[in-house]
């Protein structure tokens, strides 16, 4: 019976107070960075500090409906209760309201591994609405499959990291679409039992970084962007049930070519007998100290651990323009990719990039 599970009372409890209201009244990405305290009705006060500010929160101001839910969270390894006088604190996750589904993630930082963000909503949008099932490759706090399964699809959602795996496994419960959502710790499909699925979705570390570069690996897809892009596509002949379609998106390292790695995409289409359609939406330019340049490598130095001050951004910037140089890069390009089986192969590319090279609205034209 819906609401027996601990934490699927929490998810209705929260909605039932108004928490979904106040959190979706703000885009995903403004939930982790615009609630303030002056904004906070005082009633909603203890949820937002715990839930979505990182702050410890006293027992006695929480409805003693959220207790058994914050004892199966640190049971998990995701809360902690603390002191003579009881508090509770979430400090590394932050809750949030998506497409009608909750979702707890990692706290944005260049150190999160529990990753969900604009890209995950992105490609959420692309996915049809059909029936049947579906696999979720790399797929984090579970976003993906939490999407297909309120959309009445069955799930398997395989992660290479252990504590991801488990949240899934609890934001699942926290939306009463457990029975729908398989979470599996697995390489790919290095673990999955054989078996076909109507869709496959992915959403793989996907930005293209230059060798040598540190980077977060939630988010590093190798020089050109491909390189976790390429295992998952050697693994979709026997996984596409017939007329299936997997879908995934990445930030391509491009020269004139869209992308540097059209060629191997080519050649693994026809081997594999693949037909795979990429939509390209923009561009920021690379290899020239650009602003993406300086991004990426901000991103590096808070991934180290290292001080972003303005001399190690600048020798950090150089090191990162210099490498996509030395690729033959002069840009990175934002697509969408779709793929299906047929008998020949063949890769086409649908450039919706603006005339205006100047509107760099990442998985948007517009």
């Amino acid at each position: 019976m819906p609401g027996h599970d601990p934490l699927e009372r929490l998810g209705l409890h929260l909605e039932r107070v108004g928490l979904a209201d106040l959190l979706c009244s703000y885009t995903p990405a403004a939930q982790t960075s615009a609630l303030t305290d002056s904004v906070i009705p005082p009633g909603l006060l203890p949820l937002v500090e715990l839930f979505c500010l990182g702050r410890e929160v006293p027992e006695a101001d929480l409805d003693p409906v959220i207790v058994p839910a914050l004892e199966d969270l640190t049971n998990a390894g995701f809360a902690t209760r603390s002191g003579p006088r009881p508090t509770w604190s979430i400090r590394d996750l932050v809750l949030q309201r998506v497409h009608g589904l909750w979702l707890l993630a990692g706290r944005p930082s260049a150190q999160r591994t529990l990753y969900f963000g604009a890209d995950s909503l992105a490609l959420a949008d692309r996915i049809p609405l059909v029936g049947g099932s579906a696999l979720d490759l790399c797929s984090g706090p579970g976003f993906q499959s939490l999407w297909l399964a309120a959309r009445g699809m069955r799930v398997t959602g395989c992660e290479i990291n252990e504590r991801a795996v488990h949240l899934c496994g609890v934001n699942a419960r926290l939306n009463g679409v457990q029975d729908r959502v398989h979470p599996l710790r697995s390489d790919l499909c290095a673990e999955l039992p054989e078996g076909s699925f109507d869709v496959v979705v992915a959403n793989p570390p996907m930005v293209a970084v230059p060798p040598g570069i540190p980077y977060p690996f939630v988010g590093d897809g190798g020089p050109d962007g491909f390189g976790v892009i390429l295992r998952i596509i050697e693994e979709l002949p026997g996984r596409l049930a017939p007329r299936g379609n997997a879908y995934t998106l990445g930030v391509a390292a491009a020269g004139d070519e869209l992308p540097l790695a059209l060629d191997a995409l080519r050649s693994e289409a026809r081997r594999l007998g693949l037909r795979m359609r990429l939509t390209v939406t923009s561009e920021h330019g690379a290899g020239s100290g650009s602003t993406w340049d300086r991004a990426i490598a901000a991103t590096s130095l808070s991934f180290e651990g290292s001080a972003v001050t303005q001399s190690s951004l600048e020798e950090r910037t150089i090191q990162v323009s210099q490498g996509y140089a030395d690729l033959g890069a002069h840009r990175v390009v934002f697509f969408f990719m779709t793929v299906a089986e047929e008998q020949h192969g063949s890769v086409g590319v649908l450039d919706v990039r603006s005339e205006h090279p100047q509107n760099h609205q990442g998985w948007y034209v517009a």
